[in-house]
């Protein structure tokens, strides 16, 4: 029936769902997801027109001030490791760690219980107080998104 093939068109579309950041402008948005509901896009319009506010978009400008960002932090990555800046510091994110997820455990020898071996504790920020950081050029190394938050 027709609703059947609705149905799993639906389905399928959402294992192409976009995730990740993408733009806010609307008629870009519309000509990617007719409607913006959000099924192909990670957006979804409201019915007086504006984006919703679990939408995760970004203006130019943002993405300007995030690519920065990046640039910055990879140069600063590049600088470390000329000057032998290689020690393991891996990421802790509230009581979840890297280390839970790499491979490499028995090459870099990380031990908490070691004096010199240390995590890089991140900060949990939403959405909001990322575009402030960024927008001022103030955003740590210790960072980290939080999904859920408000924007």
């Amino acid at each position: 029936t027709g609703m059947a093939l609705s149905e799993a068109l639906t389905r399928q579309l959402k294992q192409y769902k976009l995730s990740g950041l993408s733009t806010n402008n609307i008629d870009i948005l519309e000509k990617l997801e007719e409607g913006i509901k959000g099924e192909i896009v990670p957006a979804k319009k409201k019915k007086d027109g504006t984006l919703g506010s679990t939408s995760q978009v970004a203006s130019e400008g943002q993405f300007q001030a995030l690519m920065g960002y990046m640039h910055e932090l990879i140069r600063n990555l590049g600088r470390d490791m000329l000057a032998g800046k290689i020690s393991a510091r891996p990421c802790k994110l509230k009581e979840k760690d890297a280390c839970a997820f790499c491979k490499y455990h028995t090459i870099c020898q990380f031990d908490a219980s070691t004096k010199d071996n240390q995590y890089d504790q991140l900060e949990t920020l939403g959405n909001k107080e990322i575009w402030e950081k960024l927008s001022k050029g103030g955003v740590t190394d210790g960072m980290d998104t939080d999904a859920t938050s408000s924007h």
